[in-house]
């Protein structure tokens, strides 16, 4: 008999300093066919005495010695055993604790082959055999019931037990790292004992079985012994020698891993604080997150763990109301050592471990050396931010590898220091701004005339910049992304905004943009989406004159409110200040006034300058009391993208007035005859000039030019022309708008009429 827990023990006499103990009860044969067990026994190890064993009996009875003194005896009676002795040490990293803690990864553990089915017997022992005595004369059965140990020191032990797990397949030589894929084939109960045991039935050769014996709790110390008796020949091996301290600490400092339990190992701890503690990427804040560097030196795989860790009112045993997970995607080559900014399953495919309540996260990824030696980028997190608390990150991997921790972002400098600040090595510097839509400034994406409402955003550069600008907005509700396709609500609130942004060149200094000619002007632009955020990647040169690049964060449709958050990333300072409009003073230097006036094309009239029917098109005079600087848009009302037709318009001058223009128009009204219209029709060149205008006509929402007005053009008599490429067919009307921005002033300038 190996293992005596105390449901095996029928009776058992008193202890005592007598010559002879007695024992008096009734047995029945066992179903099973099985014996009794008889232990004589002192109180105290290392009593050495003759005795004798005397059974009386009603009915005849077999008593026969288990003795082991040759082979034939061994080979009927006895166990095969195998001892090791270790420790649980701190200072090893051995001490890991029970599975309720997640450092149960670092106790010992043993690996144990069978050539065939077996029976084993692990007998867990704490301390060295003697160590713990009990007080002379006491009960043994009283000091159980108090301590749940037949050792009266029990109170003053930690307790202790261990697991057995068969393993899906034979020849693993490392340590294992999680249960999930492996049998659990039991454990002992852990209470304060100063041994644990069990009995097992190891019945497949084809698959390892793995003991991991610890204390109940993390951290506690102590030394053990692990004796393993079989009945058949068995192969128990230790599968690690425990952590070298030295070695660990320098591996913690320069990333470099080290080898323990058949595995290379490194290490980092950190603290989610509140500027760091950022969420899962379901939110835009994830940026903030600590990010770790993974360079691995060839093929292989890679377990990364993360465990909460340093939690107020936390003990690690009970669910703390913080979910942590682990993500891993590949590098930027260019910049290996920076926060990566932006996940883009394309270019970057994403592993993502489960997010999980019980403290600890683990991600199993194949890696490989990346091209341009670009690392993989780990990031830790828990799954909603402002989650402060300690964590550690464990990665392991049956390849050598090296750990870093990725550069922080840098605030911007001081402006005045801008231009002379040098670039910083592989640190990104970040810059935000935060506005948002509401009312007048709630104007839509450039498909609607009221895009030019939104907030904007000056960017200067001061060389060649990589920016990666960021548009977020707070999660109202989740949408569909390609990371969760399924809408998932944060707080019950509506679904996001649909939103993107403009990032566009100007050639001045201070005013908003008016304008948007796709191939001059937009530089990027991103998609509008039902997203927490939008992001364009780009590298900047600086504009000629110095002029600064606009930003105009806007939603898809018009009268969308809400707030909004723009973030540059950049390699080096850059400078992103809002345009702003509160005051009459800054209204002058920053804005422009708007006069706006409606009209239509219709059926049978209009097209371009070459077509007959041009001088028809609605007109609009302009008549400036100043030289100053405008910007003319006509806006076409179109539903649909698809719906679009070529517009355009013309600036034209009448030297001689509008008589002779307003006549002929009058007699096509009244239908005259053609040659009579030909006679008195105004000609380019002799009658009127072209001045300029958007004379491109494209399909699109809206042509543009800008008018600066000089002194000769005070005496002009100057009209408007909107225009379509062609006149319209038989009984359609397409509407549209006319809008005249000018330099703000106190009173206006420039006035608008229709002809």
């Amino acid at each position: 008999k190996l293992a005596l827990r105390p449901k095996d023990v029928i009776v058992k006499s008193q202890f005592a300093n007598m010559r002879e103990v007695l024992i008096e009860l009734e047995i029945a044969p066992l179903s099973n066919g099985c014996p009794f067990i008889i232990i004589p026994t002192t109180y105290e190890p290392g009593e050495m005495s003759p005795f004798t064993l005397s059974v009386f009996a009603t009915n005849p009875i077999e008593l026969t010695a288990i003795e082991t003194d040759t082979e034939e005896k061994r080979a009927r009676f006895g166990w095969e055993r195998q001892v090791f002795r270790s420790a649980w040490s701190r200072e090893n990293g051995t001490c890991g604790g029970c599975l309720t803690s997640t450092s149960w990864r670092r106790n010992p553990q043993y690996l144990v082959r069978i050539k065939e089915k077996t029976k084993i017997v692990p007998v867990l022992v704490q301390g060295a055999v003697g160590e713990f005595e009990a007080g002379a004369g006491e009960d043994e059965d009283e000091v159980y019931e108090q301590t749940g140990s037949y050792s009266s020191s029990a109170e003053y032990l930690p307790a202790i037990g261990y697991y057995i797990l068969r393993l899906p397949t034979r020849g693993v030589n490392r340590k294992i790292l999680q249960f999930d894929g492996h049998e659990r084939l039991g454990s002992t109960d852990f209470h304060p004992s100063w041994e644990a045991s069990g009995k097992f039935r190891l019945d497949n050769p084809d698959c390892d079985y793995v003991i991991i014996p610890s204390m109940a709790n993390a951290n506690d110390e102590g030394t053990f012994e692990l004796s393993v008796y079989s009945d058949k020949s068995i192969e128990v091996v230790p599968m690690d020698k425990g952590v070298d301290a030295a070695a660990f600490m320098q591996g913690m400092i320069n990333g470099r891993s080290i080898e323990w339990g058949g595995w290379h190992v490194a290490m980092k701890g950190g603290a989610w604080e509140p500027e760091t503690a950022g969420g899962c990427i379901r939110f835009t804040s994830w940026r903030r997150n600590d990010q770790f560097l993974f360079y691995p030196q060839r093929e292989g795989k890679v377990l990364i763990l993360v465990s909460l860790d340093n939690v107020p009112g936390w003990s690690g045993a009970t669910p703390l109301n913080a979910s942590v997970g682990v993500v891993m995607t590949k590098g930027d080559a260019k910049r290996p050592t920076a926060k990566l900014l932006s996940l883009d399953r394309k270019r970057r495919p994403i592993s993502m471990s489960q997010y999980s309540m019980n403290g600890e996260a683990m991600l199993e990824v194949p890696v490989q050396p990346l091209a341009n030696n670009a690392p993989y980028v780990v990031i830790p997190s828990t799954y909603e931010p402002g989650k402060v608390c300690g964590y550690s990150i464990t990665v392991f991997s049956d390849v050598p590898f090296t750990l870093l921790s990725a550069r922080p972002f840098l605030p911007p400098p001081e402006r005045s220091l801008i231009p002379s600040t040098p670039v910083s090595n592989d640190n990104w510097y970040r810059q935000m701004v935060t506005g948002k839509w509401q009312g007048i400034t709630a104007g839509g994406c450039r498909h609607h005339v009221t895009w030019r409402n939104n907030p904007q955003f000056h960017l200067r550069v001061f060389g060649k910049t990589r920016i990666v600008l960021q548009l977020s907005q707070p999660p109202g509700g989740q949408a569909a992304s390609p990371f969760f396709p399924k809408k998932v609500s944060f707080d019950g609130g509506d679904n996001l905004l649909q939103i993107g942004m403009y990032l566009v060149k100007t050639a001045q200094h201070f005013r908003k943009k008016l304008a948007l000619r796709s191939v001059e002007d937009i530089v990027e632009k991103t998609r509008f989406q039902e997203s927490l955020e939008v992001t364009i990647d780009t590298e900047l040169e600086p504009l000629e004159g110095g002029y600064p690049y606009i930003v105009i964060p806007a939603t898809f449709e018009a009268d969308e409110n809400g707030p909004f958050t723009l973030t540059a990333y950049t390699d080096r300072p850059i400078e992103l200040v809002p345009i702003r409009t509160d005051t009459d003073e800054e209204k002058a230097k920053y804005t422009w006034r708007q006069e706006t006036l409606d009209g239509a094309w219709r059926d049978g009239l209009g097209g371009n300058s070459s077509s007959p029917s041009f001088l028809l098109n609605q007109m609009f005079v302009l008549r400036p009391s100043s030289k100053l600087t405008t910007v003319l848009t006509v806006y076409q009302h179109a539903h649909e993208k698809d719906n679009l037709c070529a517009i355009g318009f013309y600036v034209l001058s009448f030297p001689a007035g509008f008589d002779k223009l307003k006549e002929y128009r009058a007699m096509v009204g009244a239908g005259a005859e053609a040659e009579k219209l030909e006679q008195i029709k105004p000609v380019e060149g002799k009658d009127f000039d072209v001045i300029g205008g958007a004379t491109g006509l494209s399909p699109s929402w809206e042509a543009s030019w800008k008018f600066d007005i000089t002194e000769e053009d005070l005496s002009k008599n100057i009209v408007i022309v909107p225009c379509t490429l062609h006149p319209l067919p038989k009984d359609e009307v397409r509407e549209f708008s006319l809008l005249l921005f000018s330099e703000f002033t106190a009173a206006p300038q420039v006035s608008l009429h229709l002809l």
